[in-house]
């Protein structure tokens, strides 16, 4: 990731507090209506992947490139074209109307872009999958056994991804855009106020002294700032720092103490009230509140983080 600086990083400050608080305000008001409330918060993700993720470990981390700012502004068209035509794409119906020429550029350039930001992002591994599976709807007859699918024309398959609620613009993306982006900017605003600090004062506190307590620590203080991070990595991050040199100084094996914060890092995804977005994901799919959710996950997020502090 790069590390902004200088005026690139004052402008970047502007746009990501511009992001949250056009989220707050839908969180506070309602959100827009679905295929839209998703279109305008990719709009205002997308072009972040470009400027904080270089294209290769090769390429500069010490400033955005052209070619970033020029795919980050390309990033945002097929959005825009979205909010603009919005009317117009609510009210055709899917496989009846025809697809015009600007829809097909544009959710061609979507697919390309999202695909490339995840590699960015996420890795090749995901993209490959992802990929595979967007292009399934065009190849899947020619696929043997039970994998045969039906055939559709290129078209038919952009559109479909594109221009519907069922391919990009589909409940995941709902659930980041409604949910997942506030909790996102809780956990944020609870962090940098010092709560991920006290948590790791009050697990040292609880368990410092007892065996094993350093590997203790880094389980209790991952399962609190889990509590407010929702995130494996970002609780790494916040935990790891401190617990797994602390562990390594007393004699623990490095490849041990990175496995201890590992394992403990990932609860923080089913440790309430802030979970992953997986459990956005499920409540939506559910029709279910979150909180029945998060209730629901008490239970199985205690009996893990209790069994992985009776390991270690």
């Amino acid at each position: 990731m790069r590390q902004l600086r200088g005026n690139t990083q004052k402008l970047f400050y502007v746009y990501v507090v511009a992001m949250g608080l056009f989220h707050l305000y839908t969180a506070i008001f309602g959100n827009y209506e679905a295929y839209l409330q998703r279109s305008i918060h990719l709009t205002w993700v997308l072009p972040m992947c470009f400027v904080l993720y270089p294209i290769s470990s090769k390429a500069p981390k010490e400033y955005v490139p052209l070619y970033d700012w020029i795919l980050a502004f390309i990033s945002t068209l097929p959005g825009i074209y979205n909010m603009i035509n919005y009317t117009h794409i609510i009210e055709r119906i899917a496989q009846v109307d025809p697809l015009t020429t600007t829809q097909l550029v544009m959710g061609t350039l979507l697919l390309v872009i999202l695909l490339e930001a995840t590699r960015r992002v996420v890795g090749v591994p995901l993209t490959i999958i992802a990929a595979f599976f967007a292009g399934y709807m065009y190849f899947g007859h020619h696929m043997p056994g039970i994998m045969k699918g039906l055939s559709f024309t290129f078209e038919e398959v952009i559109e479909h991804i594109y221009l519907t609620g069922e391919g990009i613009f589909s409940v995941p993306l709902g659930v980041s855009a409604a949910f997942v982006m506030i909790f996102l900017i809780f956990g944020g605003f609870l962090e940098k106020s010092g709560v991920g600090e006290y948590f790791m004062h009050l697990a040292e506190a609880f368990t410092g002294t007892q065996a094993g307590g350093p590997a203790k620590i880094a389980v209790v203080s991952s399962a609190l700032f889990g509590s407010i991070s929702g995130s494996a990595v970002a609780n790494v991050y916040g935990t790891g720092t401190f617990t797994i040199p602390l562990m390594k100084r007393i004699g623990y094996p490095a490849h041990f103490a990175g496995a201890v914060e590992a394992v403990a890092s990932a609860g923080g995804q089913i440790m309430p009230p802030i979970m992953g977005a997986g459990a956005f994901i499920m409540a939506s799919f559910l029709g279910r509140p979150y909180s029945e959710v998060m209730i629901a996950a008490t239970l199985p997020a205690i009996l893990y983080y209790g069994a992985v502090i009776f390991m270690v």
